[in-house]
């Protein structure tokens, strides 16, 4: 079978299993199969694919026809113009997470030291280090196949020397009385009930990386005293949250005892991130 044969029947094959971006999909599996550029299947079409390769195409069809994220079988998202990695074991970076990060870029003081909760595929965290060489971040995450993900991404970038990796349930295991000045973290903020209704692509990212619990913030209520003890006082903790939840988490920074709270927009007008600090003595 030729590379545009492959992509035709490729593309009707996705297109009706209800994949709207079945064309651009197509493309990508075709030449991760035949292990070429996209670009190739247009300009070398009669190019043929060989057994393997076919079955390598197979496979990936029917698993992205089932609902597998694109960005599980490529195996990298970009985040910030940076190129992750990106497995089944962390959550898939979105543009929202990048209005966070950027808020950041904007505020941190030079040689601030971060802490990035639930770091996943570190996306935060590399992001950081890399677009302000002057930034140490402490990258923690409970999951272990998660950090070895962050790792790797890590030492893509030319970063480990100022990303600590750290196995951690929250802030719970760091002794780091008020030592950071900024604590970030995109933690999981959807309702449990919410679960099942998502959508079968959203399905398949780790439970451990989208479950907020009842109302989507019990995370976020153990996370902010343990930001709170850890922050300089005038530091401030970054928190994605889900839309609707900016003013309940701005209720509870205050009640924890951070003042200056304020919610962040992103493109579409949702309050995605909630910035605030931690009161000056």
């Amino acid at each position: 079978m030729t590379l545009i044969e492959a992509y035709t029947e490729a593309c009707r094959f996705l297109s009706g299993h209800g994949i709207e971006s079945a064309p651009l999909d197509a493309g990508l599996l075709v030449a991760k199969a035949a292990g070429v550029s996209r670009y190739r299947i247009y300009t070398h079409p009669e190019e043929e694919m060989d057994a393997p390769a076919l079955e390598r195409l197979r496979m990936d069809i029917n698993r992205r026809a089932a609902g597998l994220p694109m960005a599980y079988l490529t195996g990298v998202r970009e985040f910030m113009s940076l190129e992750f990695r990106v497995n089944e074991s962390v959550l898939i970076p979105r543009p929202e997470t990048e209005i966070l990060v950027e808020t950041m870029l904007a505020e941190l003081e030079r040689g601030a030291m971060v802490i990035d909760a639930g770091t996943g595929s570190g996306c935060i965290a590399i992001s950081l280090a890399v677009l302000r060489p002057d930034v140490h971040v402490l990258a923690v995450d409970i999951s272990e196949s998660a950090l070895k993900t962050a790792e790797e991404n890590a030492a893509l970038h030319g970063v480990s020397e100022r990303v600590t990796l750290l196995r951690s349930d929250l802030l719970s295991g760091i002794p780091c009385d008020e030592a950071f000045d900024a604590v970030a973290a995109n933690l999981p903020y959807i309702p449990t009930g919410e679960i099942e209704r998502l959508p079968a692509s959203v399905r398949h990212e780790p439970i451990l990386a989208l479950d907020g619990g009842p109302d989507g913030l019990s995370l976020v209520r153990r996370l902010l005293p343990e930001a709170y003890r850890c922050l300089k006082p005038g530091g401030c903790v970054y928190l994605e949250v889900g839309a609707g939840q900016a003013e309940r988490v701005i209720l509870l920074a205050e009640e924890t005892g951070f003042t200056k709270a304020r919610a962040i927009m992103d493109l579409q007008g949702i309050e995605r991130v909630v910035r605030c600090t931690k009161t000056l003595r």
